[in-house]
């Protein structure tokens, strides 16, 4: 029985692992502090320079 319980087991977490695979999460990437400063720096400069 022990046997078969771990080859279950095995078989069950490598379809679980396949399965996460293939479900990609919707969560935006993650955007630090710094990245965002700098894209908001863009951002304005950009609209300065269109005001011109």
């Amino acid at each position: 029985m022990n046997r078969k319980k771990k080859i279950n087991a095995t078989l069950k977490s490598k379809q679980k692992k396949a399965n996460a695979k293939l479900h990609t999460s919707n969560k935006p990437r993650y955007i630090s502090k710094a990245e965002r400063a700098l894209l908001e720096e863009k951002e304005v400069s950009a609209q300065l320079t269109d005001a011109q």
